[in-house]
């Protein structure tokens, strides 16, 4: 998977033209919840069990692209691969991420915690977390435009700087979007699925505009 993001990564540079990328941002005004980050920001719900999932998020300018390949195993661990790779730099940025769900009630926050760039061979060494998440509660009304929305807040160590703040919902049609301020930055991310664990993306990070793609395969 990570071979054909490369791939896909120089096919969308050469051919797709910056109006299309404006086009996507617009259409996509919306989004999901329930996933294993908000953006950048992680999230208290983990992946669903024994599923994997890849991201590619590339710059639209000559900043810095990243990726990412997560799995989750059958207790619900996730372990998360995460490369940065930036022009101006000849060594590439690995790291290795690790978040731990922690047993809750029915009906009460999902919590996590975790740890990111265990290697200290990225850019987020030394960054602890704990993380909740809960699905907002939706009028009749609003159930007619959403089906689901979702808050998560977290705080961390290190680059994460402190506490953090991310909403996401999902409409009827499927799109979805996703607004966080992470890092003290301000995020937002909106989707756009084309089949079953597929979508399209574009995000804002502090006021960049990058786009991708996601593809979560689950058992």
């Amino acid at each position: 998977m990570i071979i054909n993001f490369a791939i896909c990564r120089r096919a969308l540079r050469e051919n797709l033209p910056s109006a299309a990328v404006s086009c996507l941002v617009l259409a996509c005004v919306s989004s999901g919840a329930h996933a294993d980050r908000v953006v950048l920001a992680p999230t208290g719900s983990t992946l669903t069990e024994l599923s994997i999932k890849s991201e590619l998020m590339i710059s639209s300018t000559a900043g810095t692209d990243r990726s990412w390949f997560t799995y989750a195993s059958s207790d619900g661990i996730e372990l998360e691969l995460n490369r940065l790779e930036s022009p101006a730099e000849r060594k590439k940025q690995w790291s290795a991420n690790l978040e731990y769900p922690l047993p809750t009630l029915q009906n009460l926050p999902a919590i996590s915690v975790g740890i990111r760039d265990m290697t200290g061979t990225g850019a987020e060494h030394g960054a602890f977390y704990l993380a909740a998440s809960r699905n907002v509660p939706l009028s009749s009304l609003q159930h007619r435009f959403l089906r689901s929305a979702e808050i998560s807040l977290g705080a961390g160590t290190g680059p994460i700087g402190g506490g953090y703040i991310g909403l996401s919902s999902r409409l009827r049609t499927g799109l979805q979007l996703s607004a966080e301020v992470f890092e003290r930055r301000p995020n937002f991310s909106a989707g756009l699925p084309v089949m079953k664990g597929l979508q399209l993306k574009a995000y804002s990070l502090n006021g960049h505009l990058f786009y991708g793609a996601s593809y979560h395969f689950a058992r």
